[in-house]
């Protein structure tokens, strides 16, 4: 954070920018100690030898009810057992 401030400041950041900056710099810190993009959060089962898994894709934040959530993909592959 000290990093962003003193870039900011040398660079003579806008109002706006100083805003943008710190908040993306405070989502991201809030959202990366909980999860990590490409995690996976569940696999399961959908035939012989086909599996389904759910993978983190994104972020998003919510201004209504001020909440992060994940964005997620569903991807199907082939195991070998």
């Amino acid at each position: 954070m000290f990093k962003l401030i003193l870039s900011l400041l040398l660079n003579n950041a806008t109002s706006h920018d100083w805003k943008i900056q710190i908040a993306a710099h405070l989502l991201k810190d809030a959202f990366f100690k909980e999860t990590k993009v490409g995690e996976i959060v569940s696999t399961r089962k959908i035939g012989h030898k086909n599996y389904k898994r759910k993978e983190i894709v994104g972020i998003a934040f919510n201004f209504k009810t001020n909440k992060i959530t994940s964005l997620t993909e569903e991807y199907c592959f082939k195991g070998n057992k």
